[in-house]
């Protein structure tokens, strides 16, 4: 709590995770559904419903499933595993069987970021029909950083954009071979950054 504003406030909204540490260890809750948490001193809450009566006098008035997790760690929360857990627990692995795959394809990942503070959220087709990827960032511990991405696929150009997907800057593609790409990436502390590839 840094201010009197903080300490008045009855809960912030945080996606994923809280987490409550001192240097060595600490404790996250991780969640898929909520978005309200409050910490007070050493208690750290999640607020489970909101249950207003306006405009909807019966809003949240049903069964709720809700799911969370507790993550002790040790070390510091940039050393922990926090954010890796909390996106597997947010984003489960679904198995497709597909006999028709010709490929055998063992632990393959198509991207990969070579520092855990920066981290690859969001893979998703252009919504302009273009069938370009974008790739969406965010810079996790509150520190500027520098990254390479290196991408399994034959990347022809890259770009950042914004979340609309406007194309902006160009960004400098290295081919590491005829499958593989990279590109470097800078963000600043807690920066969103997109970037697009054709």
């Amino acid at each position: 709590m840094n201010n009197t504003e903080d300490i008045a406030k009855f809960e912030v909204v945080g996606h994923k995770f809280a987490d409550l540490s001192e240097y060595d260890f600490g404790c996250a809750l991780i969640n898929n559904s909520k978005y309200g948490y409050s910490c007070f001193k050493n208690l750290l809450r999640l607020s489970l419903i909101r249950a207003t009566k306006r405009p909807d006098p019966n809003a949240d008035i049903h069964r709720h499933f809700i799911k969370y997790a507790l993550l002790p760690h040790h070390e510091t929360f940039q050393k922990s595993e926090v954010i890796q857990y909390a996106q597997n627990y947010n984003q489960e692995l679904r198995y497709i069987q597909n006999k028709a795959n010709k490929f055998q394809m063992n632990g393959l990942s198509f991207f990969e970021v070579n520092t855990k503070q920066i981290i690859l959220d969001t893979v998703k087709i252009a919504q302009d029909g273009s069938n370009d990827v974008i790739l969406r960032f965010y810079e996790a511990f509150g520190g500027r950083s520098e990254c390479d991405v290196t991408i399994k696929m034959n990347v022809t150009s890259a770009n950042i954009c914004n979340l609309l997907e406007d194309i902006a800057d160009e960004i400098k593609v290295t081919q590491i071979d005829k499958e593989t790409s990279q590109i470097q990436l800078y963000l600043e502390p807690f920066e969103i950054k997109s970037v697009r590839l054709k």
